[in-house]
Formats: C-alpha cells, structure tokens, sequence
C-alpha cells in the first residue's frame, strides 16, 4: 500500500509538472528568485564577517532554481499563472531576512498580499493590495533619510547630480567606492562617477528637491505602469491587475533599489518602455533604449535573445546606440574621452573580484577557499550565453524568460554581482507574466536563415544573369 501511495503521487507530481504553464514557472521563478537574494545577501562573506555558508547556499540554491525555471519555461503551453502559486510566489518573499521592516510585521504584510490572487473579484482584491503597499511604503519611508545614505552609489549619484545643477563636470568629483574585504579588512578607494551620464541627467529635478532617490521611485513607478499596459495587451481582462502589482509591491527588490539609490532602475525602466513602444511608437522606444545605454546597460543580456531572433532588433540598437552616443558624447569631450571611458567602462576592469558577490566566488569565499580562476568564469559566461541563446522561442514571453534566465546564470561567474543585477531579470520576469501570447511584428528567425536566404537571392541572381 505504502509503494503505490507514493507511486500515485509521484506520477501525480509529474503530471502537475508536465501540465504547468509558463507562466506558472515564471512566477515561482520571481518568487525564488527575490527569497534567494535575500538569504544569500545574508549569508554572505563581506565587511567584518566571515559570512553563514548554511545561509548562503539556501539563498543561492532559490537563485539557481529560478535560472533553471525560466529556461524550462520556454516552451511551455501559454495560460494565466494558477492563483495558488501566485500566492506562494508571494509569501515566499516575506521569509527571507529582513531589511525594511520588522519580520512580524512583514509576515503580516505576506500574508495580506498572498490573499490577493485568491480573491475573485477584481474590485475587492485591489484592498489588500493597497493595504500591503501602505505598509511597504510606510517601512520605506521610516528607513529614509533625506539627502544621506551610507552607501556609495548614492554619494556618487547625488553628488555628480549636484555637479551638474552647478555647472560643473559631474565626471570631476572623486568619491570614496568600498572596493572589496579581504581577510575581513575593509578596503576603500577613489573613483568618479562609475555610469553614465543619462542617470545624471534623468536625477536632475530629483536632486533639486533634495534628493535623487525619489527619481528611483518615479522610475520604479515607470516599471510597473509599462508592465500593467502591457499585461493589459496581452491578458486582457484586468483579473490579474491586482495579482501583478501585488506581486511587484510584495518584491524585496523594489525598497532596496530606491534606498540605496542603484542606478539599474533608470536603465531597466527605460528599456521596459522600448519593449512596450517599439511595436507601435519606434522613434519613441528608440529614444527609450538609448536612455538605457547611457545610463547602465546591465540589461543587455536580457535583449541578447531578442537580438538573435528578431531581425528589426539590430536596427534599433544601431539606432539606440547613435543616440546614446550623442547623449554620452558631450561628457566625453568635457571630461576628455580616454579618462571618460576609463571612469564608465575600463575601471570595471580593474575593479577586484568581490568576496560578497552573489555567484561562484561568493560561494568560494563564503565556504574559505580562494577565487575561481577567470578562465574557468569566462568559459562559463561563453556557455551560458550559448545555451541560452540557441533555444527557439515562440513569442515575446519565451524571449524574456530566456534572457532573464541569461542574465540570472551569466551573475554567477560575474566579478560583482549582487541584488541590483537580479532586479533586471525580475522586472522582466513580470513582463513574462502579462505576455500572453504576444508576438513581435517581424517572424522570429535566426541570422543563419537570413543569410541563407541572402544566399538563395544571390545564386538566382548569378542565374539570371548568366541566362
């Protein structure tokens, strides 16, 4: 009795499984993939701390498991996310460390968001999704100081804006940058500012009032007004309206994004609105995603799947990329271009492997071996991109989940990866969700079957004019 009770629910468990849809994945990749990082931003190696290898590994484990569910997803029958695993998706980011507010009071908070996709009705689950956002936002504004924060990227941030507002370069002020804690010793050095120049010119009225995070707010913002339009493009209905802000309020990514002041809100709002436009309005997206350029383009590889498939994609980069120079090129010329593109670009080169990263060198250092050799990193980046390039999507919610699936696995061999990189791949885990079924206008194809049809073209063209 005891092997067919545990037969039946193991075939029982593979049917679920071979039934889920993709955006059942998608979700419970969001879900792993905000829990992951706050337990391995926990338990990992950094300042005066030797780190929780225990800790760590959970946290890394959820994040290994939401790289595998969006590249598993791909594929996968197309459908609404199950109200169920919307809920776990959503209390699953309440039990991991805290870092906003108090873990009874976030637990409360998990609990009344976790209700919203139960609710069937439309109107009546937009209660406690307002209800769970006071609280956030409460916590977040109590954890606000206005003006100050203790971390660099805001000093940076704050005071480039300030710079600027004045007159002056904003390439020009050095600031002090946490570079790394070998041996629990921490070690600080000088640098300008480390991004580009549209994150400045986009903190201007920010810093005006005082402060440049509440620009990360309006971009935050930004992110979920695109992702509820678009939901409403492909799931049309507004059932999931509530579900999908629940899950976007509920995000551990979107606090600490603000309150540090990370520079991938401007980047990643500004590229969400290339996807939403560039079907409809292409010069306005064009300009979206030069904005994104010159801000921080650790977004990319989230766009390296649409850029093999989708034949117009290279055109608009090209596009982005002329405008983004034309964004980048006065700062250039003010700073002087060799000292610019070692401040934006080469530094990051010279910058060391970060002992608290979350990736395989953090799980190195947090377990007390050395760093993994970069030979070994790049191979695994090359791979990485490979595999997740190669495999045929169908529609735009393959095309996402493939790069947020890129993105996710390519932070594991970065030098520094920590939770704004994921925060990338979380938004656009969103975009998943309210995908549907949606196709870009042009046919997905690969470079390979154009030139083989530049190919054909020409033969029949020798043809021709030998005849």
């Amino acid at each position: 009795m005891t092997r067919s009770a545990l037969a039946g629910a193991w075939v029982y468990t593979r049917s679920i499984a071979a039934e889920s849809r993709r955006s059942d994945m998608a979700v419970l990749a969001l879900g792993c993939l905000g829990v992951g990082n706050l337990w391995a931003r926990r338990g990992a190696s950094g300042g005066y701390s030797s780190g929780w290898p225990l800790v760590f590994i959970v946290g890394f484990g959820f994040i290994v498991a939401a790289g595998a569910l969006c590249y598993l997803a791909v594929g996968r029958p197309p459908g609404r996310p199950h109200a169920v695993l919307c809920a776990v998706a959503i209390g699953m980011q309440t039990l991991g460390p805290t870092y906003v507010m108090s873990a009874p009071l976030l637990w409360v908070t998990g609990l009344v968001l976790a209700a919203v996709p139960l609710i069937r009705h439309a109107r009546a689950a937009w209660v406690p999704v307002i209800v769970g956002a006071a609280l956030i936002v409460w916590a977040t504004v109590s954890r606000w100081s206005w003006g100050n924060a203790v971390i660099d990227v805001f000093a940076e941030v704050q005071g480039s804006t300030q710079a600027l507002i004045h007159g002056q370069n904003p390439y020009s002020p050095l600031y002090s940058i946490y570079l790394d804690s070998p041996l629990h010793h921490i070690v600080h050095g000088a640098a300008s500012f480390n991004y580009g120049p549209a994150v400045v010119l986009l903190s201007v009225p920010a810093r005006l009032i005082g402060d440049v995070r509440v620009t990360m707010v309006a971009l935050n913002l930004a992110i979920l007004v695109a992702a509820l339009i678009w939901l409403r493009r492909g799931v049309p209905g507004g059932h999931l309206g509530p579900t999908l802000v629940a899950l976007w309020v509920v995000s551990p990514f979107i606090p600490l994004m603000i309150l540090n002041a990370w520079t991938d809100s401007v980047s990643m709002a500004c590229a969400v609105w290339w996807l939403l436009l560039r079907d409809r309005h292409r010069n306005w997206s064009i300009a979206c995603l030069a904005l994104a350029l010159a801000s921080k383009p650790t977004f990319v590889p989230i766009v390296i799947p649409m850029l093999f498939w989708v034949r117009t994609t290279w055109r608009e980069f090209l596009w982005a990329t002329s405008a983004a120079v034309v964004i980048v090129a006065p700062f250039a010329l003010w700073t002087g271009v060799p000292q610019f593109v070692y401040d934006t670009i080469t530094i990051y080169n010279d910058l060391p492997t970060r002992r608290d990263s979350i990736g395989f060198n953090g799980l190195s250092a947090v377990l007390g071996h050395g760093l993994v050799p970069s030979s070994l990193l790049l191979a695994g980046t090359l791979v990485t991109l490979v595999v997740f390039t190669l495999r045929r999507p169908r529609d735009y919610a393959d095309l996402l989940l493939l790069g947020s699936g890129m993105l996710i696995v390519v932070c594991f061999f970065a030098k520094q990866a920590f939770l704004n990189y994921d925060y990338s791949a979380a938004m656009a885990l969103l975009f998943v969700i309210g995908a549907g079924t949606m196709r870009p206008l042009t046919p997905l194809t690969t470079p390979l079957h154009d030139l083989r049809l530049f190919g054909n073209r020409f033969v029949r063209l020798r043809r021709s004019r030998a005849s």
